[in-house]
């Protein structure tokens, strides 16, 4: 393919330059902070969430997907701040063993539906 006007190599000093104004232009934006509207009953966290593949619990094994999943989903159980020892009750309000061993059997809370309840 020839070499035209509308197809030519960037020649070196053109690309420094820009190069240099990007730089520049960067050294101007603020670092470290974050805009957003100001009010005083609003809470902005700005996370990136970017290798977040699906919103399935189950199907989800990447870093940050389990802040995201928590926002959405509520846990069966849960552990307070100090005791990461006993499990407290969240949409379960009862569990136990199924009588085989090989299970549990959760008790929701009332006016909770299973994902695979029929609608």
């Amino acid at each position: 393919m020839p070499i035209t006007e509308e197809f030519r190599p960037v020649a070196r000093r053109d690309l420094l330059q820009l190069l240099g104004l990007g730089a520049a232009g960067a050294a101007l934006l603020p670092r470290g902070q974050a805009w957003a509207q100001a009010r005083r009953d609003t809470l902005v966290i700005g996370i990136d969430i970017s290798d977040t593949v699906t919103l399935d619990p189950v199907r989800q094994a990447q870093y940050t997907p389990p802040m995201t999943l928590a926002a959405v989903y509520d846990p069966l159980m849960t552990l307070e701040p100090g005791d990461y020892i006993t499990p407290k009750p969240a949409l379960a309000t009862a569990w136990r063993r199924t009588p085989d061993g090989r299970g549990w059997r959760f008790t929701l809370r009332e006016g909770v539906k299973s994902p695979a309840a029929p609608r």
